[in-house]
C-alpha cells in the first residue's frame, strides 16, 4: 500500500490511491460488522492494531473467544488474507485513543507459570497539556495520572 499512494512511485494515480482507501475502508465497515455480529464491541480499529471488548470475565475465556474469532473470521472469503495476533489483554481500559488511555493490563498466563505477579497501571494522558490552567485543573488531573505511575 505504501508504494501505490507515495507520490514518488512511477505507478502514482489519485484515483488509484482513492480506490484503494476506500477498498480499505469498506473492509474496515465490514470487519465491524462481522465483529458486532459475533458479539463483540470494537472500541478501536486502525491497519495495525483492532482493540475488541469482549465482555468476558476471566484472560482465560478471553484468550478462548479470541481464538473463536480469528477462526471464524479466517472462514470468511474477505479476511481469510488477514493475519491476527493476540496481543495482550486488559481487566480495566479508558480508552480515547492511542496516546490518551488509562488501564489495568491484564496478565497471559503461561502454562509453566504457577505464579502471577500484579500488573501495574498504565496511563498514557497527552491531553493533559491542553487542560485550563483556571481553577488547578491541570493541576489535580496530573495528581491524578501520577497516581496511576509508580
Amino acid at each position: 500500500m505504501r508504494y501505490l499512494t507515495s507520490t514518488s512511485t512511477l505507478l502514482h494515480d489519485p484515483a488509484l490511491n482513492r480506490l484503494l482507501v476506500s477498498s480499505i475502508f469498506r473492509l474496515f465497515k465490514l470487519l465491524t460488522n462481522e465483529l458486532q455480529r459475533l458479539g463483540c464491541t470494537v472500541v478501536h480499529a486502525s491497519p495495525d492494531k483492532l482493540i475488541l471488548f469482549t465482555n468476558k470475565k476471566t484472560i482465560h475465556e478471553a484468550i478462548g473467544y479470541a481464538d473463536f474469532i480469528e477462526r471464524t473470521l479466517i472462514k470468511k472469503e474477505y479476511f481469510n488474507a488477514l493475519d491476527f495476533k493476540f496481543n495482550s489483554a486488559w481487566s480495566l481500559l479508558l480508552f480515547y485513543n492511542m496516546n490518551n488511555h488509562i488501564g489495568v493490563p491484564d496478565i497471559i498466563p503461561d502454562d509453566d507459570e504457577e505464579e502471577v505477579e500484579e500488573p501495574e497501571p498504565v496511563a498514557n494522558i497527552e491531553w493533559l497539556k491542553y487542560l485550563p490552567t483556571e481553577n488547578r485543573i491541570r493541576e489535580s488531573m496530573g495528581r491524578f495520572q501520577q497516581f496511576f505511575k509508580f
